[in-house]
C-alpha cells in the first residue's frame, strides 16, 4: 500500500508536514537512485480525504491465535516501540598473535548486550532484538575496535519496555559502551467501535494488541477510522517458521 499519512511505524508525525528523511541504498545512494523524488514522498490529504473507513487484513506474523486455538482476531491497538544505538569501542589486533589478557575486544560488550536484552524482556514482560551490527574493521581474523548495535523494543506496556531498556543501559555502561535512543513511538490504538462491530460481526473473536506496525496505524493517526484484523497462520507456513516483515497483507479502504 502507499504510504499515505506518513511515517510507516504509525506514530504522530503522520499528522503533520515532516522534513524529508532519506532512506538510501545498500551502495549509499538515496531514494533518487531509484527514480523517486524525496520531495514527493510525503503526506497526500487529496487521497486521505477519499477514505472513510479503512480495515486491515493480516497475516498473523507469530503464534498468538494459534495459542488461542483461534483462526481470526481484532487488533486493540499497536505496542508502543523503541530503537536505541549502542556503541561499544576497543583496540584493533590480529587475532591469531595478540593474547587474550591483552586484548580490548569491542564485540565483548555487544555479546554481553544481546545476552542482557533477551533478560531484560523475559523479566518485564516485553521483547527486544538486536538484529543488526556493525563490526569495524569487519575481518574474520581481525579484534574489533568498534562495535554498533541497534536494540529493538517493544511490549503492551511502555513503562515495561522503558525498564528493560533501562536495564540494558547499565550493562552497556559498566562495559563502557554508550546508548543514544533514535526512536520511539506510543502506542496507535484503533477505533474501539469498529473494532467491536468486526469482533461481533466475526462471532465474537478476541481483541488482541499487536507488536507489528500496520498500514492501519499510519491511518489512524491521521485521523481515519481505521481497524485490523489477524488470520492465524497455518503450522509450518512460513510466517508460523519465522516473523518476516515483507509477508503480503490484503487491505481494503471505503470511499466516503
Amino acid at each position: 500500500m502507499r504510504r499515505l499519512a506518513g511515517d510507516h511505524r504509525g506514530d504522530d508525525r503522520s499528522a503533520g508536514p515532516q522534513p524529508v528523511r532519506r532512506r538510501r541504498h545498500h551502495d549509499g545512494r538515496g531514494p533518487e537512485a531509484a527514480g523517486r523524488d524525496p520531495h514527493q514522498i510525503g503526506r497526500d490529504d487529496e487521497t486521505l480525504r477519499r477514505i472513510g473507513t479503512f480495515v486491515e487484513l493480516h497475516v498473523e506474523q507469530g503464534r498468538g491465535l494459534v495459542d488461542l486455538e483461534h483462526p481470526v482476531a481484532v487488533a486493540t491497538d499497536i505496542w508502543p516501540h523503541g530503537r536505541w544505538r549502542l556503541d561499544f569501542s576497543g583496540e584493533a589486533n590480529h587475532a591469531g598473535t595478540t593474547r587474550l589478557e591483552d586484548r580490548q575486544d569491542a564485540m565483548l560488550g555487544y555479546a554481553g548486550a544481546v545476552l542482557a536484552a533477551r533478560e531484560a524482556a523475559t523479566r518485564h514482560g516485553c521483547v527486544a532484538t538486536m538484529g543488526k551490527v556493525v563490526v569495524t574493521p569487519g575481518g574474520v581474523n581481525a579484534i574489533p575496535s568498534h562495535v554498533t548495535g541497534w536494540l529493538d523494543a517493544r511490549g503492551a506496556s511502555p513503562r515495561a519496555v522503558r525498564r528493560a531498556v533501562a536495564d540494558v543501559r547499565d550493562m552497556v555502561r559498566q562495559a563502557g559502551g554508550t546508548v543514544a535512543e533514535e526512536s520511539w513511538t506510543p502506542s496507535t490504538p484503533f477505533d474501539p467501535a469498529l473494532a467491536a462491530r468486526l469482533q461481533t460481526r466475526l462471532g465474537g473473536i478476541p481483541l488482541l494488541g499487536t507488536g507489528a506496525g500496520h498500514d492501519a496505524g499510519i491511518l489512524a493517526n491521521a485521523g481515519i477510522d481505521t481497524a485490523c484484523s489477524s488470520s492465524a497462520t497455518r503450522p509450518g507456513s512460513r510466517t508460523h517458521r519465522a516473523s518476516t516483515p515483507s509477508w503480503p497483507t490484503a487491505s481494503r479502504a471505503s470511499p466516503r
